[in-house]
């Protein structure tokens, strides 16, 4: 049976022991350089699939041996993986990738950096951590409706109502500058909000509103209005031909 070392990421044993149960060909991989080991830790017996890859110049060694098969890179590994004790001189870089539950993806078009919180919140909402979830919605919330109000200076709105998310969607509602469907599915928002950032009490339905709203709202705001442009400019594009 192969061995490596490596440190676990279930107990956190520093330079464990790990044995190879079975090993197979990452798909990416280029020419058989990338290895996934499903091994288990001796410390806690917690069982993992870790990537390693095949050390640089042990591969540059084997690929120039076989430059007339290059078959016989991958048998060549795979027997050492079958047949040698301890592989760790062989193999560099392992290293952990967790399987995470597929997460929500962002609307389109919107701006970078509220792109990346909108990630942030619904991957915390695909492992089940709603109150991180929640605050990360609503901080996409913030941003996004204080550019409404930017937007919309000329309609002269007050301190107080660029005093809180709750404040200015009332005030957006007020001037009717997004469709009132939507006013109903905000009315949670403000306590949800509170919930997730004080008191940790958030459940999956409170976060999986907050999730609903902020993508509709993102796609009112920012993805729809660049459709429409692209539309226009494919549209002018068209009749300059």
């Amino acid at each position: 049976m192969s061995t490596f070392v490596f440190d676990c990421p279930s107990c956190n044993a520093k330079k464990s022991t790990f044995d190879v149960k079975g090993h197979t060909l990452r798909p990416s991989s280029i020419e058989y350089f990338s290895w996934v080991l499903f091994s288990t830790c001796r410390v806690c017996s917690e069982s993992f699939s870790v990537n390693a890859e095949v050390e640089l110049l042990k591969h540059s060694t084997l690929k120039r041996l076989n430059t007339s098969n290059p078959q016989g890179v991958f048998v060549s590994i795979k027997n050492f993986l079958d047949t040698h004790v301890d592989i760790s001189g062989w193999f560099d870089e392992f290293n952990y990738s967790p399987i995470l539950p597929n997460a929500e993806l962002p609307p389109e078009y919107i701006p970078s950096d509220i792109e990346e919180i909108f990630n942030e919140a619904a991957k915390c909402f695909a492992i089940g951590c709603f109150n991180a979830s929640g605050a990360m919605f609503r901080l996409c919330l913030d941003i996004t409706t204080k550019h409404i109000l930017v937007q919309n200076h000329n309609l002269s709105p007050s301190a107080n109502d660029n005093k809180s998310i709750h404040s200015r969607l009332n005030w957006i509602f007020s001037k009717n500058i997004l469709p009132r469907d939507l006013e109903d599915l905000s009315r949670g928002i403000k306590d949800d909000g509170n919930d997730a950032a004080h008191d940790g009490t958030l459940t999956k339905d409170d976060a999986a509103d907050l999730l609903d709203f902020t993508y509709i709202l993102l796609e009112r705001v920012y993805t729809e209005p660049a459709r429409v442009q692209n539309a226009q400019q494919r549209r002018i594009a068209r009749r300059q031909n």
